[in-house]
């Protein structure tokens, strides 16, 4: 059984493979998105979202944006990163994202 926890979180963070940690965020972002994590995983899963952001990797954003895309619930700041990033990370998220907004865009 694959579970979402705070520790992965920190692992992630601390994972010093790109491949490694573009295979995690895939999976996280896919069960969410798919909406089977509850309560502490969906938090633990955010963290980890909000962790995958900042990385240097530009493919592991894109991975995280092409995974999360048609999710229905995301936290704004997350919608925002995703759809500010660069092109090629934030075109798969801009064109299928039901949480797109007009503001979104106007950057």
């Amino acid at each position: 059984m694959f579970a979402v926890t705070r520790l992965m979180v920190l692992q992630f963070a601390q994972e010093p493979s790109w491949t490694e940690r573009a295979k995690t965020v895939e999976r996280v972002a896919t069960l969410y998105a798919e909406g089977a994590l509850g309560g502490e995983e969906r938090a633990a899963a955010l963290d980890l979202f909000r962790v995958a952001l900042y990385d240097g990797e530009p493919l592991v954003r894109r991975v995280l944006a092409e995974s999360i895309k048609r999710a229905r619930d995301l936290p704004r700041d997350i919608v925002r990163s995703l759809a500010r990033d660069r092109p090629d990370v934030s075109a798969p998220f801009l064109a299928s994202s039901p949480l797109v907004v007009e503001e979104d865009l106007i950057d």
